[in-house]
């Protein structure tokens, strides 16, 4: 075997198998003779491998050989054997008419000069890469691949040129370098900017800077429903804010500390909102989450079943199964407390449904405490229903009292100043 070094002019193959056109030699008139030269990995197989197929200008070692194998299968050629560090790229190894030719000079300024981050500010951002001449057509085609499964996607951005580089394992763990870009003037253009680690399985960290997503992702293998990105923010027309923490999931969220506290605030911005719009429809009654034991369809009674609720008062209607829907807050050993601190805050509590209800249920007091007035309002009634119910009234004026005695309690009336009740009729029981 005889060794040689000579420069990468083009590595647009048409195989898709990892072939260079390496000059070794200068003809006459400065124009370089390129071989066609086979891609050789340092580690590798049909599964796992170290793909990184040198660009153009690369200054390259590689092997020829004239001795076919015993199967009869030819190996007969160049082998890349690896790339000379530290050396001047293309125009210093080839010459500035290397450059001219009327082939191989556009390709080749093409392929040293395609790279860029981001999409220039004079095109529309989000999915557009650099631009790509007409004759670079990006086409899928699989199956001639000598390369593992996780670089099937290395030459689908530019077609015949190659942009994927990385390692992978007999599992598919990898870590891989994508600088895929498919540009404006082909189908479906896009950018594809990620250094990658993946495990066998599907799980991946990626460190991404095209404009659609431009952040950290880490995902498992459940495509699309797992799923963490961290958003640097770098279009406008990204789904994601600059800063923004995204996550996604199918599966339950817990957060739990064993000796500390949890703390959720904003220093200045919007709000804090925790919204639930699960409806119930995997419920095993088929109908909707808060539901009182109402059919929706007829109106009439439901059964009652999964875990609903009665609550203690005088209603015995069912309390709602609690399974689907809900916002629930608990505390086992202390308070929870609501606090509204503006000058004019307004603590809210809203269920406008035709047959929803507001229900507080304490095993002790209920204490409602006004500096100012305390207003009820029914479009039916107000009822208030207890062995003894005192309204009581306190000022400078005297004092008045009405009785209401029966044999189930009392009604007491009294105020140092004046208590007003009116009403075209009231019953005091």
């Amino acid at each position: 075997m005889k060794f040689k070094i000579g420069t990468v002019t083009s590595n647009t193959d048409i195989t898709r198998t990892g072939r260079l056109k390496v000059a070794f030699d200068l003809q006459e008139n400065e124009v370089a003779q390129s071989e066609s030269v086979r891609y050789v990995s340092p580690f590798g197989n049909s599964k796992a491998a170290f793909v990184a197929v040198p660009g153009p200008g690369s200054t390259v070692l590689c092997g020829y050989s004239d001795n076919p194998l015993d199967s009869g299968d030819t190996m007969k050629g160049w082998f890349y054997l690896g790339s000379v560090m530290g050396v001047n790229p293309t125009e210093n190894r080839l010459g500035a008419d290397m450059l001219k030719d009327p082939v191989l000079g556009p390709q080749l300024k093409r392929q040293v000069e395609r790279a860029g981050a981001y999409t220039p500010t004079d095109r529309k951002p989000g999915t557009y890469g650099p631009p790509s001449k007409p004759n670079e057509p990006a086409y899928p085609l699989r199956g001639n691949s000598p390369f593992p499964d996780v670089f099937a996607g290395m030459y689908d951005a530019k077609g015949l040129t190659p942009e994927v580089i990385g390692m992978t394992g007999d599992r598919a763990d990898s870590f891989l370098i994508h600088n895929r870009a498919r540009g404006n003037q082909a189908t479906m253009p896009f950018q594809d900017y990620v250094s990658e680690i993946r495990s066998g399985n599907g799980k991946t960290i990626r460190c991404v800077d095209s404009p659609i997503v431009d952040g950290i992702v880490i995902a498992n293998e459940h495509k699309g429903k797992d799923y963490i990105i961290f958003s640097s923010g770098n279009s406008e027309e990204s789904l994601f804010a600059a800063g923004e923490l995204y996550t996604r999931t199918h599966g339950p969220i817990n957060t739990h500390t064993l000796e500390s506290n949890i703390h959720m605030w904003i220093d200045d911005g919007k709000n804090i909102q925790f919204e639930n719009k699960s409806y119930g429809g995997n419920a095993p009654w088929k109908g909707r989450n808060g539901d009182r034991g109402t059919n929706e369809a007829s109106g009439s009674p439901a059964s009652r079943v999964g875990d609903a609720k009665q609550w203690t008062g005088n209603d015995t209607e069912a309390f709602g199964n609690e399974s689907y829907g809900c916002v629930q807050v608990w505390s086992h050993h202390n308070n929870v407390s609501l606090a509204a601190n503006a000058e004019n805050s307004v603590i809210y509590v809203d269920a406008s449904g035709p047959n929803s209800k507001v229900v507080v249920r304490t095993g002790g007091t209920v204490d409602i405490v006004a500096n100012k007035k305390i207003t009820l309002t029914s479009d039916t009634q107000v009822e208030l229903n207890a062995p003894l119910v005192k309204l009581n009234g306190t000022g400078a004026n005297g004092k008045v009292q009405a009785l209401a005695n029966g044999s189930n309690g009392t009604v007491t009336l009294q105020g140092e100043s004046k208590v007003d009740i009116d009403g075209g009729e009231i019953h005091l029981n």
